[in-house]
């Protein structure tokens, strides 16, 4: 309508820009969710997202279209109607930024990369917390008792580490038996961080040969165990390193919290490590398959993981230093997922008005022109998110707070940072889809 068309026309229009753009960006994100559906645990979400994703797509493909048609007119203000003036897009900032970005690209492209590589060092070694505890609000009663007990006696008192022996159903007064129970009892005691055992041969702080052992023999004599209370948090890396100690003999029945945290540990690096590359393995097909090159994928999901990267960077710190909680384990693996989705969605559009302009204009000013073209809508779409996702750092609770805050980083720094600067200086440097163009098309 802003071009001078009649409403019937520019709906038209409109539609036929986008509606590839909608239908590649919908696949996109329903196909790289739906790699939820390969992962143990998670198979119900892959499904839901995929169908809720797909049913989105089709409302929005038909259902909207049919809205504007007949209630376009009086949908959108007078004011953001009104004509748009000769080389308009030249007074766009969008425009401005990437003629910036095209003009300076490898300056602009270096000075990026060179920002995101401790970033995304960090984001593969920084320390995180599996304590989910952690920002929850003191005024409520369960954590209000946990910190009254961690204060008086430690965190180490509700949470003791519990070895199993298995006996192999020898006779607990053999010879050998009582033997090995003994050197188990003094090497757990004398093992650094260890406060107090209970179990066979120990007194709880030091070793007796003439304590009693009968009443830690249970099963019917199958198995023998202690309980250990170290001096650290089951948390904390100290805990972590004591009991995997413990759990490299083979002979032994590690348990407790922090040999939970262990497992879930192990599990999670293996499920979301898996989960990731499906991600981008689709995503990066998808793209390619789309728009015919690979150069394409590399731009979007490179730009996308340093937007992740430098937020979880950020996120640290404000989380240490600011709220004083340590960082929760998920947060980095729910924003990778999550914004490597809608990240790469993002892009779509970009990639589509460039390609629309290539085919009428120079390399440069296509990019600059696809800026004008796509910029308004996918900041308008970055500023959403970051509001309604943000919205979650208002609920005083840790994990919730931490996620709001990591959404809000990443969406400003995808919108206004990669996707302003780094695309259209990438773009530049890699001249994908470039076609050779008539004379009279150049400006």
């Amino acid at each position: 309508r802003r071009e001078g068309r009649t409403h019937e026309e520019a709906l038209e229009t409109a539609s036929t820009r986008s509606r590839r753009s909608v239908i590649i960006s919908g696949i996109t994100v329903a196909a790289s969710l739906a790699m939820f559906s390969f992962v143990p645990g998670y198979r119900t979400w892959g499904t839901v997202l995929f169908t809720a994703i797909l049913l989105t797509l089709l409302l929005v493909s038909t259902l909207l279209p049919s809205v504007l048609s007949i209630f376009g007119k009086n949908l959108f203000m007078k004011r953001g109607m009104k004509p748009l003036k000769e080389n308009y897009h030249k007074d766009s900032m969008f425009y401005k930024a990437s003629s910036i970005s095209t003009k300076h690209k490898f300056v602009v492209a270096a000075v990026i990369v060179l920002v995101a590589a401790p970033a995304m060092y960090f984001f593969f070694t920084l320390p995180t917390t599996y304590n989910f505890e952690t920002g929850l609000p003191s005024t409520v009663s369960s954590v209000s008792a946990l910190n009254e007990i961690n204060s008086k006696f430690g965190a180490n008192i509700l949470y003791p580490v519990y070895v199993i022996v298995p006996l192999h159903n020898s006779s607990v007064q053999s010879v050998s038996v009582t033997s090995m129970l003994k050197n188990l009892s003094k090497s757990l005691l004398s093992m650094g961080g260890t406060e107090k055992v209970v179990g066979p041969y120990s007194t709880g702080t030091s070793f007796s040969a003439s304590a009693n052992y009968s009443s830690y023999i249970i099963d019917k004599g199958k198995y023998a165990y202690f309980s250990v209370y170290t001096s650290y948090d089951p948390y904390s890396t100290s805990a972590i390193s004591f009991v995997s100690g413990l759990r490299d003999n083979s002979s032994l029945i590690v348990g407790g919290l922090t040999s939970g945290v262990i497992d879930e540990r192990n599990q999670s690096n293996h499920t979301y490590s898996e989960l990731a590359v499906l991600i981008v393995a689709v995503i990066a097909v998808i793209l390619f398959i789309s728009f015919r090159s690979i150069k394409y994928p590399i731009i979007s999901l490179s730009g996308v993981f340093f937007s992740i990267s430098w937020t979880t960077a950020i996120l640290y710190f404000i989380s240490r230093y600011l709220l004083h909680e340590s960082l929760i384990y998920l947060i980095p693996i729910i924003l990778f997922v999550i914004l490597m989705s809608l990240g790469n969605d993002y892009s779509v559009f970009i990639i589509s008005r460039i390609r629309e302009n290539q085919e009428k204009y120079q390399h440069n000013e296509a990019i600059a022109r696809g800026m004008v073209g796509s910029g308004r809508v996918v900041t308008s779409l970055g500023l959403i998110l970051a509001v309604s996702l943000g919205s979650l750092a208002l609920i005083p609770v840790g994990f919730l707070q931490q996620l709001g805050i990591a959404f809000v980083i990443s969406l400003i720094i995808d919108t206004f940072v990669v996707r302003t600067f780094y695309f259209p200086a990438m773009i530049a440097i890699l001249r994908p889809g470039i076609k050779k163009i008539p004379e009279k098309g150049k400006d």
